[in-house]
Parts: structure tokens; sequence; C-alpha cells
């Protein structure tokens, strides 16, 4: 069961969903009241998995997100304070699957995994509840970014702007999204050249998670496109990051981007 919330100065709703065999059980309305309880039927499981994932990522788009208990709070808070303590994950892990959640399991997947990297079987399971439970990972990602997954969450991504500004607004929902809580690595690759450095950089400093320490703004052709340090400082005063590169004439393609997403 996962319970979503959407609170602005003109929503006030929830919804719980749940999935159970061959069914979708939906309850939703204004907080505080009872709201209404339908229940979807299929035929087959792999059915109502689908709509269920599928109902998930509509309401991630629409603005609902996860109520968190006081619990969840605190262990999401202790991961921030020292994102590289593995016994934090590791209870998090467990308070999620008693929850129900399916990060939980991915959490102690990927745990194994860095024990064990190339380990078919643990390949293999990782693989499954990724592409199960579409709520960890949106399909679009494939497409404009190449992440490196850890411990449950993303650590490290590259995304490719295409020389186009109107990227901004899916950088913004891809920061947004529960599974870059605790990024630590982000590279911005093929700046456009009308690069509007006050609005993207106000956007970064809005959403970038506080446990990023490195931030790159990446070319392919000769220029930076008027991006410098000084220019870009003024906008980073309250994030974390320690680290920071803007780099002209470089390419990532995917054995370039393979490397950088591994050298932590």
């Amino acid at each position: 069961m996962i319970y979503l919330e959407h609170k602005t100065p003109s929503v006030n709703r929830f919804v719980e969903l749940s999935l159970k065999e061959k069914k979708v059980n939906i309850r939703s309305g204004r907080i505080g009241l009872s709201g209404k309880f339908i229940t979807l039927k299929f035929h087959q499981h792999h059915e109502a998995e689908d709509v269920y994932s599928r109902r998930l990522l509509k309401l991630y788009s629409k603005g609902y997100r996860c109520s968190r208990s006081k619990k969840n709070r605190v262990m999401l808070e202790t991961i921030i304070k020292d994102p590289n303590d593995t016994s934090n994950y590791l209870v998090y892990s467990d308070l999620l699957q008693m929850q129900h959640e399916p990060r939980g399991k991915l959490i102690a997947v990927q745990y194994k995994l860095e024990l064990s990297p190339y380990k078919k079987s643990l390949l293999q399971e990782e693989s499954y509840i990724l592409k199960k439970n579409r709520q960890l990972k949106e399909t679009w990602w494939d497409k404009k970014t190449y992440c490196r997954w850890s411990m449950g969450f993303i650590n490290s991504v590259i995304y490719d702007m295409n020389h186009d500004l109107s990227q901004a607004g899916w950088i913004r929902r891809m920061l947004m999204h529960p599974s870059f809580y605790f990024l630590r690595r982000l590279c911005l690759f093929n700046v456009p050249r009308s690069f509007a450095i006050p609005e993207v950089l106000s956007l970064l400093d809005k959403h970038l998670p506080q446990t990023v320490d490195y931030l790159e703004f990446c070319n392919s052709g000769s220029s930076s496109y008027g991006i410098d340090k000084d220019s870009i400082k003024p906008y980073l005063n309250i994030n974390n990051v320690s680290n920071l590169e803007i780099k002209s004439n470089h390419v990532y393609d995917r054995r370039l981007a393979m490397a950088w997403l591994t050298d932590t």
C-alpha cells in the first residue's frame, strides 16, 4: 500500500493505492475525510501490476508525493547527514520493506551488488524490480540521461540538454523524483547556446538535493557559451557543492559516460 498527498493552496487531496493479486484498490478524496473507495479487477496479475504502476506515474506527474511517517522522515534526514554510511540505508531498507515499498527491496539488492557487482542473479533481480515498479524509474530517463544507481537511489547522472533550454523543466521534474533524494554528482551536457544562467541556476538552487557535492557543465563545442565559475558561484551559496567543473570540446559517449559515473 502507498499513500500519496497533494497539497497546494488550491488542492488538498490524498490517494491510497494497494495491489493485491489481480486487484487494484484505490481510495481517494479530500485530506481529513474517508474518501471514495473503488476496486479494479483484472484477469491476470500482470494486468493489475501494469495499471497500478501507471496510476502511480500519473499521480507523481500531477504533483502527488508520499506522506512519510515520522520514522521515514528521521531516516531520510539521517542519510542526508552522512550519505556514505551504508548502515543507514540498510535500516531504511528494513523500514520500507515492512511498509511494502519496493525501494526497500531495491536497496537490499543493490547493497549485495556493491559486494558482488557482476553476479548475474542479482543483476537480473535489480532489473526486474526497476521494470516492475515504475514509480522507481521514469521511462524517459533512458533517452535523456546516463544514471548510476547505488543503494536504492541514483548516485550520479549525466543529463543531455541537447542544446535546448526548454529541457530545464525536465531537469526540475527529474530532481524532484524520490529516486534522486541522495544524488551526489550531476553533469549537464550539451548546454544550449542561449544558456540562461539565472534561469537554470535558480532552478538548481531550489531543487538540487542537499547531498550533491559535484556539479559539471559540459559542451561538445569549442565554447562554454559564457558559462564561467564567477557567474555561477552566486547561485550556489545555499548548496553544498564543493566541486564545480566547466568543460568545452568534450563529448560523453556511452563508454566515457560509464567511466564518469563510476569515477567516485
